[in-house]
C-alpha cells in the first residue's frame, strides 16, 4: 500500500457518505463501480485497488438499502459467482496473478 492507495481508500467513504438521500448515494455507488471497471480496462492497479479497499470500508458496507438501491446490472457485473453476497467486488490482477475478492 502507498500513501495514495490509502488516500484513495479514505476518499471513497467521505464522498458516498456525505451525500444526502439513498438515491444520490446509489447513483454514486454505482458510479464508482463505473470508475473501477475504466480502471481495470487501462490497467491501473493500484488506484483499483484504493477504490475497492474504500468501497469495503465498515462504513461503506453497513449501507445495505444503498447497495441493493444500485442497478442490478452494475453489481451484476462485479457479482462473483456463488459468492452470495450482496454485492461482490473481484479483481483480477493478470500482472501479478492474483485475485482479490471483497465482499459488501
Amino acid at each position: 500500500w502507498s500513501a495514495r492507495t490509502a488516500v484513495d481508500a479514505l476518499a471513497v467513504p467521505f464522498i458516498l457518505l456525505s451525500q444526502d438521500g439513498l438515491k444520490r448515494r446509489s447513483l454514486l455507488y454505482a458510479k464508482f463501480i463505473s470508475i473501477a471497471e475504466a480502471l481495470r480496462k487501462i490497467n491501473n492497479y493500484q488506484t483499483l485497488m484504493g477504490l475497492v479497499a474504500g468501497l469495503n470500508m465498515s462504513s461503506v458496507t453497513r449501507l445495505k438499502h444503498t447497495i441493493n438501491d444500485v442497478p442490478k446490472e452494475k453489481i451484476a457485473s462485479w457479482k462473483v459467482s456463488g459468492c452470495g453476497e450482496v454485492a461482490c467486488v473481484c479483481v483480477v490482477c493478470c500482472v501479478c496473478v492474483c485475485a482479490v475478492c471483497v465482499c459488501m
